[in-house]
């Protein structure tokens, strides 16, 4: 009876290491050769030092690179499997491993200098609120100045083989026997989402000295199994920038600009720039003044629901200076309030024309030619229109250290003019 017992455990532990080894070969296959990002996390993690938390992990990628560039990295992944792997490859390398949600991490740890989330991982989250909880975990993980790196999917290329047209070269690998191979059927792309179709399939050859990179089989091989995903990443809802940390490579300059602001938060909804009116760029349907409004408005009443502000603040119906972008901020933030009701007061932001001819007058006697910068005579609103004046003089001192962080200039038509701290304060 015991004897028994002992051979029922053996036959279900023996699918269950087979199903094991499957996600590490499937993992590896699909994800584990791909190099083109890791110059770009070797980089980061040389400019912020560690400890480094890899949040989606896998086999260990992204995060053997680091560990054996020196760096202490904690490896997180929901798929104990693969974790297993990595650890094993790890040998003595300064790696830590956890399995867990990347969506309800919590560690003792919270000195990280850079976590990682690769591969578009963030954009498998699962909508939305899954994406801020993670961002809200990896926050709570970090130093202060520390920085949140996320990879997106970028452009993709369409395409369905049920239509007979060519897609990638299957991904294909030996191992005991068993032929595995990887081949997506389909991509295709909406604005919210990109659909990946994948066949997956185990074949046994014939011949042991059979070649991972042979293109057709033996008459003798013998399919195992053959199955079908279909993978969702959200677009372009990832593009989030949250408590300072973009859900894309960012530079340190641009958390440099932001950071003695004394932002809480700072969310970017991801459209493209439209440039200003006239330039070839307002052609795109995707840069945000071409952006059908209710598709914004929602996000941003969806904002206003979550965080209920007492007070928007927006640019007027010009966007100021007639920025396109900014006409259309405008818009979506007053069908967003209107829409919501949650706000008490809605302030459009001005610049009075007095403290603009200053400012213009300032530039002249500093010897700038404000016809080549493009500075207009009429810039500005009148200053009996303006209902309320806020002084942010306390905050000119911290402003400029963001710019000056940041590497930022004023870009004019024949490049870059410094910024005057007394031209700044006027």
């Amino acid at each position: 009876m015991v004897v028994s017992d002992a051979r029922e455990r053996d036959a279900e532990s023996k699918p269950r290491a087979s199903q094991t080894l499957a996600q590490v070969v499937w993992h590896d296959l699909e994800c584990g050769g791909y190099r083109v990002d890791l110059p770009v996390w070797r980089e980061l993690a040389r400019r912020c030092g560690g400890p480094i938390l890899d949040v989606g992990a896998g086999t260990g990628r992204v995060t053997l690179t680091l560990a054996r560039d020196g760096h202490s990295v904690t490896a997180v992944d929901r798929e104990q499997a693969l974790l297993d792997a990595l650890r094993a490859r790890a040998g003595g390398l300064a790696v830590e491993t956890l399995c867990a949600d990347a969506r309800t991490l919590s560690l003792a740890r919270r000195d990280y200098a850079l976590c990682l989330m690769p591969m578009q991982t963030v954009q498998l989250l699962g909508g939305g609120d899954r994406r801020v909880a993670f961002l809200r975990a990896a926050r709570a993980h970090v130093r202060a100045g520390a920085l949140v790196a996320c990879a997106i999917l970028g452009e993709v290329e369409p395409f369905d083989c049920s239509r007979s047209e060519v897609g990638p070269t299957p991904e294909r690998t030996i191992l005991d026997g068993l032929l595995y191979a990887s081949r997506a059927l389909r991509v295709a792309e909406s604005r919210a989402h990109v659909v990946i179709e994948r066949e997956r399939r185990i074949t046994r050859v014939a011949s042991a000295a059979s070649s991972a990179s042979r293109a057709s089989g033996s008459a003798n091989d013998v399919e195992l199994s053959c199955e079908r995903d279909t993978i969702e990443l959200d677009m372009p809802y990832a593009r989030i920038v949250y408590h300072v940390q973009r859900l894309q490579t960012v530079l340190p300059t641009d958390l440099a600009i932001v950071k003695p602001v004394g932002y809480d938060e700072l969310v970017m909804l991801g459209y493209r720039d439209s440039g200003m009116a006239g330039w070839s760029a307002n052609a795109d349907p995707g840069v945000f003044c071409n952006v059908p409004l209710a598709e914004p408005t929602e996000r941003v009443a969806a904002l206003m629901r979550q965080y209920r502000p007492q007070v928007v603040v927006t640019y007027d119906e010009n966007g100021n200076y007639g920025h396109p972008d900014h006409i259309q901020a405008h818009r979506v933030a007053v069908a967003a309030a209107e829409a919501t009701g949650i706000s008490s007061k809605f302030y459009y932001s001005a610049v009075p024309k007095s403290a603009f001819a200053r400012l213009r007058a300032a530039l002249v006697a500093s010897g700038a030619d404000v016809e080549e910068i493009g500075v207009p005579d009429d810039f500005g609103t009148p200053d009996e229109m303006i209902t309320t004046d806020i002084d942010v003089s306390a905050y000119v001192e911290r402003k400029l250290a963001a710019l000056e962080g940041g590497e930022a200039a004023v870009v004019t038509a024949s490049g870059s003019a410094a910024i005057s701290s007394t031209l700044f304060a006027l």
